[in-house]
């Protein structure tokens, strides 16, 4: 079946996306949710086959077999085609190779697996007959991947004829039945592991994923192929053979019908498919015999009670009226005990009779019930394969290869044979015999030590099977069947041929004896005496030697000496190095001692090449130890390298480097294909920290190949990007930290701390938030509790008193920024000291322009009331006046912000800009954000440049904040205590003053009901967005507060559910009031800064009643995504269960009610 695995697998039992990759020919998904995992067989093992000269292992042989070629893969792991170099037949070889190997449970598996698929023997199985271990690495042989895969055979024949598909489908059933009857469930039967060999037989391979007692199915893992995996298997429920009959079922639809019973577009589809039952597979199934239709049916019922209970029941629905011939199966087999222990050979029950040829099936033509046709012929067994020359020497296998082989069985045997298979010690190896010898009766199985009896478990044709320990490539087996035949027995008499041999050999010997003899007899020369008197060869007389020289000669004598023991004793160079070292001490000034020199220096260059002969051969017995990692290798490769220059041992070794170099570069850039994905992952979620991490051990782990350069390269070029984005974070945090935007400073660390997995990185992030906040804490408690104290001051025009505590203050700062922020206002206590002079000198020119008339003026209170007064003697503090009902001192205080501005406005001259601003402070001060904002907007007409000096004193809470201590408090329904970290929060909610000003002067939107000519400045502003809220609250370098923010200035430090108690008090709360007749209308809005009630003494206004307020708290849907953000307090339009403390509200982002304001809070 061909899949899209290009999209995502979603989790069949949850919904989850899974995390999904491929091995080989598998694919696998890991839910994150439900700790399930998903592995799916999607192709068959030829169908990956892949070119791959620089494979390693092609052309090495492991146990019997050399490997061809690469076959593809089974079970994820790399499949070779091979061949039993012994046999001359082709294998299939199946290996566990490369760091997997060093995995225990991985190495376990592999071999728990190897010996299931030899346990149960058939010839319709696959099965493993040899499992060995090569350099680490262990391996598994079994029959040559031949033929073709079944739904090619299928698609080949568009469909297949029934009897056909009854035919093939009965044969891997009697083949399942072979493996049912040891308790083995193959759980991955389908298409891709079933081929249709050359002669028509099937055959099932793939056990990589069988269970057995020992080892049951994992419930958090689904294994199989999608659409022939049983719903037991996808549910995670209990598992036996019938769900390898739920497969059976669905390769013989699939093989009737010409597709498989459940589609979809992907895997996942498919599995849920499966779930949902047969559905209408059933309808297409349908149009063949009914006999065979209602039997797929059952074989693929969602519930394993309906299915037939046994692979012997399937062979018998299958074959209706006919005997069904014996077979392992059929033989009662306990369950098989899978340990450690190796597989021996027991001695084998008696053989049972050949059964007879089974009755095949008819069902070319439908009809109502099955018809029987002519006997299928015997499968004709394999030609027997060739046997050794006698004594023709077995090859040896390359490397550290240590196996145990097992004698491919013919089909003669498998039908015929039924040996045992018990577990339990190894019998020792019966004495070497003489092919001549008599052959010797089988002996008598060995006892099986083991805690309770081992059963037999019949199963022809394997004769033994384990796993060997590594040894060194000179032994021979270990404890295995060893095909070589016997070496024959030496011959105890002299051939003829022999006995001439040695008598030609004693004739030359007595010739060579005679011819010396004579020689030393008649010779003459320099041994004869010289005073001898005897005649030299021509007959004169010998002249005698002088003493120079008999030296020279007796010299000469001893180099001759020196050159022949140098030249026996080649292979001693030491020994030939010291008789030199002797000769010069003697003769060093003789002709012969550069002749003796020269011997010395060969003897020192053999002595070099035998040192490092040796030393080479115990380093490439280093070099092969089974573990040695490649760059421990390298440096014992440059020790020898420098150890040994220039010798020929030196030019083996650097071809060894090379292939070293090679070798480690190739695993350099697998590993970083391995890795790669996971590193680009790891980018992409900014873990930059573990892709460094990643990368540097590539690097070290690959020192001096290009691939670790280059991952070198990429750490470095990583680390100073993150060094460069730290810094440009860390500058960004001092800058908000300047504004006193505490959350934003933080915020640039979040990466750091949560993302990046830098360590370093991390402590130092984590070390400058520790001390942002502790600075943030410092700050606010430092400047709330001086603004309460400052503001009263500013509130009864103390300004000295003003100005000595901002100065005061600003030399205790806890920060440049904080004393920046005390500097700014005492700057304002200056501005304040211009406006009170211009009320004054305005005053005073209202007071003698009185004194023309009757004396008296208009004088506004706070209160509101204006009444007629005499006023006489303004000063700093106030002024005197006398109107009805009050006669005394007025303080500045007591007058309405707008009778400030009228007594400025009468000052000789006309107002400046800074007049102006000076003005809208003080007015703001006084809590009259109308009046305030009038005076602000004139300024920027008369100056735009005023907004320089505006904008800081609105940043600098002159519009009226409390400051709230930090603490835990009890919070939420359940009054649950929480901590929070202390604040200032605004004492009233944004007016329609305050934002027409914003909007002015950055072009803003005015919500529609700020846009009518009769919005009262006073009132707080209604209609915004979320986001235009927001951007109000950062133009000032403020932020909106949370929702548990709010509630904790609503609860106080008691707990309490209203600003004023526990009790709802309706004349406190600007709510819905009910009509006298008709439903309840909305109250008319109040000024923002005035108590609905004279008895409400909270520093907050309207924090319940008036206009609802949005937070800062998002809403987020199941992805994260915000959609909406909490609003609290009520509104003049809501009931009194809006008012409560833990009452929500939830605004959409882009929603706009005009009963829907806000209030500011700080830091940010």
């Amino acid at each position: 079946m061909q899949f899209n695995t290009a999209g995502s697998f979603e989790c069949v039992r949850c919904g989850a996306a899974c995390t999904v990759s491929s091995v080989g020919d598998l694919l696998i998904a890991e839910c994150p949710a439900g700790d399930q995992r998903y592995v799916l067989t999607l192709h068959a093992p030829g169908d990956l086959a892949t070119e791959a000269a620089d494979d390693p292992l092609i052309g090495k042989t492991l146990g019997p077999c050399r490997l061809v070629a690469r076959a593809g893969f089974e079970g994820g792991l790399p499949l070779y085609h091979a061949l039993d170099t012994a046999l001359n037949q082709p294998r299939s070889v199946r290996i566990l190779a490369g760091p997997a190997a060093q995995n225990a449970a991985q190495f376990q598996a592999f071999v728990r697996a190897g010996k299931l698929a030899a346990a149960a023997r058939d010839s319709a199985l696959a099965n493993v007959t040899y499992l060995a271990r090569y350099q680490g690495s262990p391996f598994t042989v079994s029959p040559a991947l031949e033929g073709q895969t079944f739904d090619q055979a299928v698609a080949g024949a568009v469909r297949m004829q029934a009897s056909e598909a009854v035919r093939l489908v009965r044969r891997l059933a009697r083949a399942v039945a072979a493996l049912h009857a040891r308790q083995i469930v193959h759980r991955n039967i389908g298409p891709d592991s079933v081929f249709i060999l050359p002669n028509g037989e099937p055959m099932l391979r793939n056990f990589a994923f069988a269970v057995g007692p020992e080892a049951p199915a994992s419930p958090r893992e689904v294994v199989g192929q999608p659409g022939f995996l049983a719903p037991e298997q996808i549910a995670g429920r209990a598992l036996d053979g019938r769900a390898d009959l739920y497969a059976l079922g669905a390769l013989l639809y699939l093989a009737v019908v010409g597709r498989p019973p459940f589609a979809g577009a992907t895997p996942a589809h498919v599995l849920r498919a499966q779930l949902e039952g047969p559905g209408a597979a059933r309808q297409a199934i349908a149009t063949a015999a009914p006999e065979l239709a209602d039997l797929v049916t059952r074989l693929l019922s969602a519930t394993p009670e309906a299915r037939p209970e046994s692979a012997e029941a399937l062979m018998d629905a299958l074959t209706p009226g006919a005997a069904r011939p014996a077979s392992a199966a059929t033989l009662a087999a306990p369950a098989v005990s899978f340990e450690e222990s190796k597989l021996t050979l027991a001695p084998s029950p008696p053989k049972p009779e050949r059964p007879a040829a089974e009755p095949k099936l008819s069902l070319s033509s439908p009809g109502p019930e099955f018809k029987l046709a002519e006997p299928e012929p015997p499968v004709a067994p394999p030609a027997p394969a060739p046997r050794l020359a006698k004594n023709e020497p077995r090859k040896r296998d390359e490397g550290d290869i240590l196996a145990l082989a097992a004698d491919e069985p013919t089909e003669e045997e498998r039908l015929r044979a039924l040996p045992s298979l018990e577990l339990g010690p190894r019998r020792a190896p019966a004495p070497a015999r003489s092919p001549r010898a008599p052959k010797a009766p089988a002996p008598a199985a060995a006892p099986v030590v083991a805690p309770a009896p081992s059963p037999a478990l019949p199963g022809p044709g394997l004769d033994e099977l384990a796993l060997q320990v590594d040894q060194k490539a000179d032994e021979g087996p270990v404890g295995g069947v060893d095909i070589r035949p016997p070496e024959p027995e030496p011959e105890r008499g002299l051939s003829p041929r022999t006995l001439v041999m040695g008598g030609v050999a004693a004739l030359l010997l007595v010739g060579f004896i005679l011819s010396r003899f004579v020689s030393c007899g008649s010779g003459t020369g320099a041994d004869t005496p010289a005073g001898g008197g005897k005649a030299s060869a021509r007959g004169g007389p010998r002249k005698a030697l002088t003493e120079a020289e008999k030296a020279a000669a007796a010299v000469a004598n001893e180099f001759a000496r020196l050159e022949a023991f140098a030249k026996s004793n080649a292979k001693e160079p030491d020994s030939v190095i010291k008789q030199c070292d002797l000769f010069l001490e003697k003769h060093g000034s003789a002709e012969q001692a550069a002749a003796a020199k020269a011997l010395r220096e060969a003897a020192q260059a053999t002595a070099r090449e035998m040192s490092a002969e040796a030393d080479s051969r115990a380093l490439q017995a280093s070099l092969r130890e089974a573990g040695k990692k490649s760059a421990s290798k390298l440096l014992e490769i440059e020790a020898f390298l420098k150890k040994h220059p220039g010798t020929k041992a030196a030019a083996v070794v650097e071809k060894l480097r090379e292939t070293e170099l090679r070798a480690r570069e190739k695993a350099a850039e697998a590993a970083l294909r391995t890795e790669r994905a996971k590193i680009d992952k790891d980018l992409k979620g900014g873990a930059y920290g573990l892709a460094i991490a990643a990368l540097s051990h590539l690097a070290e782990a690959y020192e001096g190949t290009k691939t670790g350069a280059a991952a070198a390269t990429e750490a470095g070029e990583l680390r100073q990007k993150l060094a460069e984005d730290f810094k440009e974070k860390k500058a960004a945090l001092e800058d908000l930290a300047q504004r006193m935007a505490f959350a934003e400073a933080l915020a640039q660390l979040d990466e750091p701390l949560k993302k990046w997995q830098d360590e370093n990185l991390r402590r130092e992030a984590d070390a400058l938030a520790t001390a942002l906040r502790e600075q943030r804490d410092k700050t606010v408690e430092s400047y709330g509790t001086f603004l309460a104290k400052f503001d009263a001051l500013i509130a009864t025009w103390q300004l000295d008193e003003a100005l000595a505590a901002a100065n005061d203050a600003a030399a205790k700062a806890v920060s440049p920024a904080h004393r920046g922020l005390l500097q700014a206002k005492a700057g304002e206590v200056a501005v304040m000291q211009r406006a009170l002079g211009r009320i004054i000198a305005g005053a005073k020119a209202e007071a003698a322009k009185a004194a023309q008339g009757d004396g008296k003026i208009w004088l506004q209170r706070t209160t509101g009331a204006r009444l007629r007064a005499v006023i006489t003697d303004p000063s700093a503090t106030g002024l005197e006046a006398d109107m009805p009902g009050f006669k005394g001192h007025l303080a500045w205080a007591d007058l309405h912000a707008d009778q400030w501005a009228a007594f400025a406005r009468s000052a000789p001259g006309d107002p400046t800009a800074a007049d102006h601003h000076a003005l809208g402070l003080a007015a703001l001060y006084a809590g009259e954000p109308d009046t305030a904002f009038a005076e602000f907007t004139k300024a920027v007409e008369l100056d735009t440049g005023a907004l320089d000096a505006i904008l800081p004193s609105l940043r600098h809470h002159a519009q009226g904040f409390s400051y709230l201590a930090p603490g835990r408090f009890p919070l939420g329904p359940r009054k649950e205590l929480q901590t929070l970290e202390g604040l200032l929060l605004g004492r009233a909610e944004v007016t329609n003053a305050e934002y027409a000003f914003f909007a002015r002067v950055t072009k803003a939107e005015l919500p529609p009901e700020g846009k009518a000519a009769a919005a009262r400045g006073d009132l707080p502003v209604g209609g915004l967005t979320w986001q235009e809220a927001d951007a109000y609250a950062r133009w000032l370098d403020m932020r909106l507060p949370t929702d548990i923010e709010w509630e904790r200035a609503v609860r106080g430090s008691d707990g309490r559910l209203y600003p004023w108690g526990d009790t709802f008090d309706a004349s406190r709360a600007n709510l819905l009031r009910a009509a006298a007749k008709g439903p309840a209308a909305p109250a008319p809005l109040v000024p923002a800064h005035r108590h609905l009630s004279r008895r409400d003494d909270s520093p907050f206004f309207h924090l319940v009643g008036n206009v609802r307020e949005w937070t800062a708290t998002p809403v987020l849907d199941p992805k994260g995504a915000v959609t909406a953000h909490l609003v609290v307090g009520g509104s003049a339009a809501d009931r009194e269960a809006a008012a409560a403390a833990t009452a929500r509200a939830q605004g959409k982002l882009n929603a706009r009610d005009p009963y829907t304001g806000f209030r500011l809070a700080w830091p940010r």
